[in-house]
This record gives structure tokens, sequence and C-alpha cells, in this order.
């Protein structure tokens, strides 16, 4: 017997700002702030919000603080947003976007005990820009010794950065949600379904509700209900949906 698999999203999309990502440690080593320019659309917000022409070149300022009595080394490096499978944002993992090749600054920065260094970005606006926003964040973490042994207690600092071209046009988008596919596999160790959606415009899908329902033969077998979540600009979701076992194997 043929067997079909139909998946139902339902969804609510509003409006989302990236965030300041800090670590929560009463003892941190270091700090990092934005330093406000005069391309800063918001000068209130904790990140970097710029609009900019395509082609336009601006360069903004990082404060990296070194908060002990100890030389410290830094490592910089721009990460674009990205979605987690339980639904949030995420700016931890290296990838590509738009602005991944149009980015400079220098990754390495070495502060002296209670030094305080401002450190430069130069980001270009792609010339063939998209309608929308280009999310990303500069991901700062201690360079750790590779030959450390033993349980090693890190933390790194996200200051996001948004780029449009237009505030106006990237405001009126709405995101456009596809499923793109459903599949059988391991999650978490047991037989479950992988499902990706993906956001195929540069617009966050914030606040979202989604309800997913899987069928089989017309009937009902796995169901799952994720709400207050977000969907980052031009990336793709993973949800992960375990269910019982017997309802999970063999073929959709």
């Amino acid at each position: 017997m043929e067997r079909k698999t139909m998946a139902c999203v339902c969804m609510l999309v509003g409006v989302w700002l990236p965030m300041t990502g800090y670590a929560n440690d009463e003892d941190i080593m270091f700090q990092v702030q934005p330093v406000v320019s005069d391309a800063q659309v918001d000068t209130h917000a904790s990140y970097f919000d710029m609009e900019l022409e395509p082609g336009e070149e601006e360069t903004v300022h990082m404060m990296l603080v070194n908060n002990g009595a100890e030389q410290i080394e830094l490592v910089m490096n721009y990460h674009p947003a990205t979605t987690t499978s339980h639904l949030e944002v995420d700016y931890s993992e290296a990838g590509t976007n738009q602005l991944e090749n149009l980015i400079e600054y220098d990754e390495h920065h070495v502060l002296q005990p209670f030094e305080t260094k401002e450190v430069p970005i130069t980001v270009t606006m792609p010339d063939n820009v998209q309608v929308g926003i280009i999310l990303g964040g500069m991901y700062v973490e201690m360079d750790q010794d590779d030959e450390a042994s033993g349980l090693i207690n890190t933390y790194a600092y996200i200051i996001g950065m948004q780029l449009m071209n237009d505030r106006d046009e990237a405001e009126a988008l709405r995101p456009d949600l596809n499923l793109q596919s459903v599949r059988t596999d391991l999650v978490y160790g047991e037989p479950g379904l992988v499902a990706e959606l993906a956001n195929d415009v540069a617009v966050a899908a914030t606040p979202l509700h989604v309800q997913t329902n899987i069928y089989r033969d017309g009937e009902l077998f796995l169901e799952d209900e994720r709400q207050a979540g977000s969907i980052a600009p031009s990336s793709v979701q993973i949800f992960l949906l375990r269910g019982q076992a017997h309802k999970c194997t063999g073929e959709l």
C-alpha cells in the first residue's frame, strides 16, 4: 500500500530584532560593547543596526575590555543568524550569508591586564543586495589552550549586526515559510521524524506558533506544537519530532 505523509503547519508572524548575548557569570574575564556610530539607526540598541546603500562601506567599532590582571587573547568572528531546532535564532555557529565576504576585521586581539581596546569592523553592503535584512553577529570568545585538559569554563559575547538597504521596504516584508521535507530518523536516540521548514524571505519570522500534524493513510498519528519561537531570515529550521517507536518506523 502506498503511504503518504502530510504535514500541516500553522503560524503567526511578527517583527523581530537581534539581541546582544552576554555571559552569565559574575567573574567574567572580559566584556564587549558596540560603539555607536553615525550609521547607527537605533542609537539605543545594544547591537549594530545600519541602513546602507548598495556598495556603501562603513566602519564600526567594538570595545574589548580585559577585566582581569592577566593578559588574554580574544578571538572574534562574524557568524550569520541561523535557527536552532528549538525555534531560537542563534549566532554561535560559523556559516555564510551575503555579508560573509564583505566584512573585514582582525580575528585575534591580545589585551594586557585591565586594557580596553577599540577594534574596527569594516562592512560593505553588497551591490546586488536583496530587499530585507542581513542578520548576523560578531562572536567573541577567549582563545583557549588546545592542550588544556579537564573541565574548561568558557563563555562568549555576541553583538548582533542588522543591515538593510531600505528600512521601509524591509519592514513591509512578511516571512514566506515552506515545508521542504519530512523524513524518518533517530531523534535523541529514538525513532522520530525530521521536518525542514524554510523561511525564503530575508526577514525574521516571529513570534512564531507552529502546530505540526503528521498523517499516515489519512489518519493523524503524530502531532507537535511550538510557541513563541523565531526563524532567522533566509534560513532553514529543522524540527525534531519524537514519537512512539512503533509510529515512526517504516515508510512514510
